[in-house]
């Protein structure tokens, strides 16, 4: 059994992890910028949304005071108003942060 980190950082701190397995980031308040190793893109996660950190190692900087909590990433974290919001913004072109990370790593083919 896995358990939750909690976290919570001042404007301007800074968070370095090592995950050894795939890990969800949940932003519960605040804003935070995301860089990982071996990936090329930065990512702001703000409050209410999460972020699957699937590098062994990334840096989190609070652009806010903020509060994060970092999960199993095989334990699924459902919030029904948050993913009906989410589904209504992707239908007007906006796209998540997760699912942009989502799609980062996965490599297809065809």
């Amino acid at each position: 059994m896995h358990s939750d980190q909690e976290h919570n950082l001042s404007a301007n701190h800074i968070l370095s992890m090592r995950c050894a397995a795939p890990q969800m980031l949940h932003v519960i308040a605040g804003c935070v910028w995301i860089t990982q190793s071996n990936d090329s893109v930065d990512y702001f996660i703000r409050a209410g949304e999460s972020m699957l950190l699937h590098s062994e190692r990334c840096v989190i900087e609070a652009q806010l005071d903020s509060q994060l909590r970092v999960t199993d990433s095989t334990r699924p974290a459902w919030n029904h108003r948050r993913d009906r919001n989410t589904a209504a913004a992707i239908a007007n072109g906006w796209h998540p942060p997760w699912l942009l990370a989502w799609l980062n790593q996965r490599p297809f083919s065809g």
